[in-house]
Parts: structure tokens; C-alpha cells; sequence
């Protein structure tokens, strides 16, 4: 597009602004304003500076113009004028070639002096346009699904599993069994340590790896004395590089007592009256799943199809926020934990350059495959209703369980508005290339809540955990810095 002139009215006058793209997804604008166009700034400059400037002989604010400015001089007026007539200018600008800034521009004045036109050049990074890809020819088939016996017992074991129960042993401690702890100590001397009850089954981390390696092979009622070192980095802050001398009871042992499975099992966990009964229904449920995950994976790669086979130069800074919101996310879990994602890195002997490199191909995936169903959106009319934003509203506020008014406030703020209605839209996007590319669910009636899941995973696809949130892009003329 360089070298095409538009031209924006102001008033009576003329603003010429020639647009050239370059790499990087950067605009550069060249903006030519004439002075009968600046005169509406310059009185506004006038106004701000009477209020600011005391003139001997006058009130504050009343003294006249050219009082003012044979106090002051024409260049501090001209000058006073400069951020308010470049911004305009800018805006403007953006809005008559159909720009998205995506950060803030660089402005870079040629010229500005009294009776000739101001001449500037500004230069921002832009959202960029995107050339689809042509998908007419593709097609996706979910994969057939069976299942197996082996997965079929595996289902049935998970329920034996979730209704087992816990029951006294008098044997030794071995992995996979529950053992109920008494802790007693101090730490360097002094901090006591009183934990009356400690549970956790060995095997599975929750007991400090000193502790459960000493009470592996003791009955009940087996005491053991431990001195721990805990290091410098250690999650708790209260124990970190310090010593605690500790004595351990070991109150109970117990083993896992699974169910038998037979008819009676079958009624106990569900409506069927026989195991065979049982092993069909979980069968087909099984099936409905594999089938349901076909689906979506179908979906994720149309869409990966797409994204791969659409064009677009992709604005760095916007993969490095999409890091940035990794990183953040990541440190918020971390403190949730008591801990920090600084010292996490510190134990594991990385570093957070190579964190950041180790996340930015995926971020990178993530802001392309936005970018992408974005665009898809736009161009076929995909955009949320009122009703379906609305609609949204309230079931964000359900889900997170927030008063329905108060939650309302704050998403119609512009930003979080910006943020949802974009989300809605990849939603729309993803269903689109579902009906394109894939073809109809087969769900036996149950389409709406599987396409909300296909949609929901589709439109996040690159994302890596923790999720980095998604990417809204700012409304055009916004982060102005003059």
C-alpha cells in the first residue's frame, strides 16, 4: 500500500497522510496537517496557558491573547500546541486507512513552524491482515473409534478404585498403602513442631521424601527419629535453609480393600442390575467419548490446516506478550502455593531466558491461531449478537459463581467488552471451519455442549499451560504517545 494518499476533512481545510507498510507489521504514516487547520489547537494552547501562567494586571485566565504570548513568546504557545495537534492528527490518520495499533507509535516531527503545515511522521505497529488460506479443497474425517476390552477393564477398575476402602493393617508399611502420622519437634532449637496428624499414602508425594522413606516397613506404633535439612529454596519460607530434629509415630497403616465385581457392585454404582448390564453401558459411554475426542481433534486440525495455510506477518511484540502473560500466570500459581516461580526455576538449575525461549514457540502458535480465526470471523460476518454477549455475561458470572450486576459492570468495561466479544467471535470461527472443513457432529443430540467444548479447545489451540489468557488487540488509536 505505499505510496496511497487518503485524505481526511477538517473543517474547511485538508490533513494529506500518505500510509506505507513494512516488515514487521509496522505502518508508517506520513501526515502533512495545513495551519488553517492547527488554528483550533493553538486557541486551546492559549486557554491552557492563561490558566497556568500569572500576567502581572490580570486575573487568572483573563488575560488576553496577545498579552500572553508577548509574555510567553510564540514558539511556548506554538509548542504548548504540538501534543494535542499531533495526536489528533495521528488518530485521524489511523482511523481513515483502517488500523489497529497494537502498541504505541513513534513520531518523529519534520517540521512545525508558525504559518506553514505541520509535518510528521509517525510509525506503529499494527494488527496485521491476514490472506486465509483457501480451504475449499480440505476436509478432515474424525477417526473411527472402537473400544477395547482392555479399556473397557480399565473403566471398570477406576470404579473399583474410586469405591474402595481404607481398613487397619497390622503389617509393615509398603507403597500404595495409607500411613497417619504423628509429628513432633523443633526447628534449630527453637520453633516447635506440633502436627498431630499427617496422612498420606506412600508412594504419592504428599509426605516429605525423608519421612516416607523412614516409616516404609514400620507397623503401627513404630517411632522413628529424623534430623531434616531443609534447603535454602525450600516452598515453605518458615523452614527454608534451616534444621528441624523430629520424631515421627506412626499411628495407623492402612491397606486399600477393593470391591468385587459382580451384580451387587454393578447396582451399588449405578442404575443397572447386573455387571453385564454395567460393562454395555459403560461401553457405550466410553465409545461417546472416543467419539467426542475425534471430533474435537478433527476440529483442531482444520484448524491447525488453516492457520498453517494462512499469511500473515506476525508482530513480535505481540508473541512477547503473549510470554509475558505466560510467565505472570505461572508466578500467580506459584505464590498461590507459597512459593515463588523464581525459586522454582532456581531448584530445577534454569533460568527465566530460557523459560521465556521454551514458551514463546507456543505463544507464538497461540497469537497466529487468534490472529487467524479473527480474521475468519470478520470476514464472514462471524461477530457476536448482543444477545449472545449478553447471554455470555450471565453465564461467566454463574460459573464464577460472582453477583450477576456487579459482574456485568465490569465486563461491559471497554476493554473486558473488547476482550469477550473477541472470544465469542473465535468461538463462531471455529464452529465455521467445523461446518467447512469437517463436517456435522455426530452426537447423538447433544451438539450444543459438545461444540462448545470443540470450540472452546479449538480456539485455544497453541496455548500452553498455564494458559496464557487471550490476546484482545487494542481499538485503533490507542496507547497514543506523542
Amino acid at each position: 500500500m505505499s505510496g496511497v494518499y487518503r485524505r481526511v476533512c477538517w473543517g474547511s481545510g485538508r490533513v494529506k497522510t500518505t500510509l506505507e507498510r513494512i516488515p514487521g507489521s509496522r505502518a508508517v504514516l506520513d501526515v502533512e496537517v495545513p495551519p488553517e487547520e492547527m488554528q483550533a489547537d493553538i486557541q486551546d494552547a492559549f486557554r491552557r496557558l492563561t490558566r497556568q501562567v500569572r500576567v502581572p494586571g490580570f486575573r487568572p485566565g483573563k488575560a488576553p491573547a496577545a498579552v500572553l504570548e508577548r509574555m510567553l513568546g510564540r514558539p511556548r504557545v506554538l509548542k504548548e500546541a504540538l501534543d494535542p495537534m499531533v495526536t489528533r492528527a495521528y488518530q485521524a490518520a489511523v482511523a481513515e486507512h483502517h488500523l489497529y495499533p497494537v502498541d504505541r507509535p513513534a513520531i518523529d516531527v519534520l517540521l512545525y513552524e508558525d504559518g506553514v503545515p505541520l509535518h510528521f511522521v509517525a510509525t506503529v505497529v499494527v494488527r496485521p491482515d491476514v490472506r486465509l488460506a483457501d480451504w475449499s479443497e480440505m476436509h478432515v474425517a474424525p477417526e473411527a473409534v472402537a473400544v477395547s476390552a482392555e479399556a473397557l477393564d480399565a473403566a471398570l477398575e477406576d470404579l473399583r478404585q474410586a469405591r474402595a476402602t481404607w481398613v487397619p493393617s497390622t503389617d509393615p508399611a509398603v507403597p500404595g498403602e495409607m500411613v497417619i502420622l504423628q509429628t513432633s519437634g523443633r526447628v534449630d532449637g527453637g520453633t516447635l513442631i506440633d502436627e498431630r496428624r499427617v496422612e498420606g499414602v506412600l508412594g504419592e508425594g504428599r509426605l516429605r521424601r525423608e519421612i516416607e522413606e523412614a516409616v516404609t516397613g514400620q507397623a503401627a506404633g513404630a517411632v522413628v527419629d529424623l534430623q531434616l535439612s531443609f534447603p535454602e529454596d525450600d516452598h515453605s519460607r518458615q523452614l527454608a535453609g534451616r534444621t528441624a530434629h523430629v520424631q515421627v509415630k506412626v499411628l495407623e497403616v492402612k491397606r486399600k480393600e477393593l470391591p468385587v465385581l459382580d451384580d451387587d457392585f454393578a447396582a451399588e454404582v449405578s442404575q443397572r442390575q447386573t455387571l453385564e448390564e454395567l460393562r454395555a453401558e459403560l461401553s457405550n459411554t466410553l465409545r461417546q467419548v472416543a467419539e467426542l475426542r475425534a471430533q474435537q481433534a478433527a476440529v483442531d486440525l482444520a484448524v491447525a490446516q488453516v492457520v498453517d495455510g494462512s499469511e500473515l506477518d506476525l508482530p513480535d511484540i505481540l508473541v512477547e506478550r503473549a510470554v509475558d502473560n505466560l510467565i505472570a500466570d505461572m508466578d500467580r500459581r506459584a505464590q498461590g502455593a507459597g512459593d515463588s516461580l523464581t525459586a522454582q526455576l532456581s531448584r530445577a538449575g534454569r533460568t527465566l531466558e530460557t523459560l521465556r525461549a521454551e514458551l514463546r514457540p507456543g505463544a507464538e502458535r497461540s497469537v497466529r491461531t487468534q490472529l487467524v480465526l479473527d480474521a475468519v470471523a470478520e470476514q464472514h460476518g462471524l461477530a457476536p449478537s448482543e444477545a449472545e454477549v449478553d447471554a455470555e455475561i450471565a453465564r461467566l458470572a454463574r460459573e464464577n459463581r460472582i453477583d450477576p450486576a456487579t459482574f456485568r459492570e465490569v465486563a461491559l468495561q471497554p476493554d473486558n467488552l473488547a476482550a469477550l466479544r473477541a472470544e465469542l467471535g473465535r468461538g463462531k470461527a471455529v464452529r465455521y471451519l467445523r461446518e467447512m472443513i469437517v463436517g456435522p457432529i455426530s452426537d447423538g443430540g447433544q451438539e450444543d455442549a459438545v461444540q462448545a467444548r470443540i470450540e472452546k479447545a479449538s480456539a485455544e489451540d497453541g496455548r500452553q499451560e498455564p494458559p496464557a489468557g487471550d490476546l484482545p488487540l487494542p481499538a485503533a488509536g490507542k496507547g497514543m504517545q506523542s
